[in-house]
């Protein structure tokens, strides 16, 4: 995955699906019980809050791929 070549609806999309997946993911960690409509209803509201960390996954992702094509060449 290369942040700096991907297109921008393409980049906008993929870290809407991350923070989402985020969402989810501390919503199931406190609650680990919840129902599919109990996580569905948080994700919707409140994956905004989480756009931050999954940037922060996608930056870490970008450089491991920098990193073993570094190591290939």
């Amino acid at each position: 995955m290369n942040l700096r070549t991907m297109p921008k609806d393409e980049l906008r999309s993929t870290v809407r699906l991350f923070a989402r997946q985020v969402a989810r993911q501390e919503f199931l960690k406190a609650n680990p019980g919840a129902t599919e409509l109990q996580i569905d209803s948080y994700v919707g509201r409140y994956w905004e809050l989480h756009v931050e960390t999954a940037l922060v996954w996608l930056a870490l992702i970008h450089l491991a791929g920098e990193t073993e094509a570094a190591k290939s060449n």
